[in-house]
């Protein structure tokens, strides 16, 4: 599945367009229904060293969610 993604000059523009494009769609089968985040908030603080941070904090909370959403379901029709 193709996942949309910006593609910028700074990190002030990705901020700014990851808060525009992301939030629930429903007619995405992988969209996630949860509250939006301002990337833009934290843009001040220092930055250096959590790019990977960030990025493994997001691989982890999404795969987590795609267990649950779609994998996690169809376990439990195995089951029954």
């Amino acid at each position: 599945l193709d996942q949309a993604g910006p593609m910028t000059k700074t990190i002030k523009d990705c901020a700014i367009m990851l808060e525009s494009m992301s939030g629930f769609d429903e007619k995405d089968s992988t969209s996630i229904n949860k509250k939006k985040e301002q990337y833009s908030k934290n843009l001040k603080e220092n930055i250096k060293g959590l790019k990977k941070k960030k990025i493994q904090k997001l691989i982890k909370e999404n795969l987590f969610m795609v267990y649950q959403k779609l994998i996690e379901p169809q376990l439990k029709k195995l089951d029954q």
